[in-house]
């Protein structure tokens, strides 16, 4: 077991470096900037994930309703802020990111927005 978890580390590791060379290659590739957020965030690093994102966002701001890597990027601010424990950002982010009506829904997205409006007493919006 103890194997595998170095294993794991090892090849995220591994797999951010190469993003990183990428990203210094070619800049304006969003689906990158995407991977080694989610990389960040599995390494408890939400705080350079949500710097990553933004800058994605940032470089392509029609991203959103357009685009599903634009949904994803929004719901994975949503989740970089939750694991910060900016609650009310992370409520922000995934109203914007339900606003935009996905296609395929991000459940992760679902469950804590359903847990922050219950936990505001919002029952009547989180049955929704």
């Amino acid at each position: 077991m103890a194997a595998e978890v170095l294993v794991e580390f090892w090849l995220m590791n591994l797999v951010e470096s190469l993003l990183q060379e990428h990203l210094k290659r070619f800049p304006a590739n969003l689906k990158y900037f995407f991977i080694q957020a989610k990389i960040l965030l599995r390494k408890k690093d939400p705080a350079s994930a949500l710097s990553t994102l933004d800058e994605a966002k940032r470089r392509l701001p029609t991203l959103g309703r357009t685009s599903p890597l634009g949904f994803k990027i929004q719901s994975h601010i949503g989740h970089a802020c939750f694991q910060m424990g900016d609650i009310e950002e992370a409520s922000e982010a995934y109203d914007e990111y339900f606003a935009w009506g996905p296609e395929e829904v991000d459940l992760v997205a679902c469950k804590r927005q359903y847990d922050i409006l219950m936990r505001e007493g919002k029952v009547g919006e989180a049955e929704q």
